[in-house]
């Protein structure tokens, strides 16, 4: 995919980000057309996995920006409904850019762990997150390591709640 199909998560970042608190305050008005874009988005890219016109299961896709960007709707969607902040998230959050960084490493490094297509996404999900994880532990215990993996945040549970977004 040439770069222009990765214009999408510029322009909706952009926009969220300068507008973020009219976004949020109106998000609640969209909450159907966000869930039918979800479902159509989940069952076109389940359908050209499955009849075969999209095999490859990789982010370059061209279904891939209409899905991320219904997923990343409702999380918002989502998250406008919420009135705490789960720890999970935070911590999380902590170790995101490292997660980011090191996953390519360890998801293609995998291969194939079930033969069940939906077993082998949870098992490669949670072992990349949790091999990501590591790595950014063991390399961030020295004062390098941020370099090599990226850092990890510092925000406690304690200072964020309370906090007025």
């Amino acid at each position: 995919m040439i770069f222009v199909g990765w214009l999408i998560y510029f322009s909706l970042g952009f926009y969220i980000g300068n507008y973020y608190e009219a976004f949020i305050s109106n998000i609640k008005k969209f909450t159907i057309p966000i869930i039918l874009l979800f479902t159509f988005a989940t069952i076109f890219m389940i359908y050209n996995y499955y009849s075969g016109a999209i095999s490859i299961v990789e982010s370059k896709r061209a279904d891939i920006p209409f899905y991320c960007t219904s997923i990343i709707l409702l999380f918002f969607l989502v998250s406008s409904y919420i009135n705490y902040l789960p720890k999970f998230i935070l911590f999380i959050s902590n170790y995101s850019f490292s997660i980011y960084l090191t996953h390519y490493f360890f998801v293609h490094r995998l291969g194939q762990l079930s033969d069940s297509p939906e077993t082998n996404i949870i098992f490669t999900f949670i072992l990349t997150v949790t091999l990501s994880l590591l790595t950014a532990q063991i390399f961030n215990a020295f004062r390098w390591g941020k370099f090599i993996v990226g850092g990890v945040g510092k925000l406690k549970y304690e200072e964020v709640v309370g906090r007025n977004y």
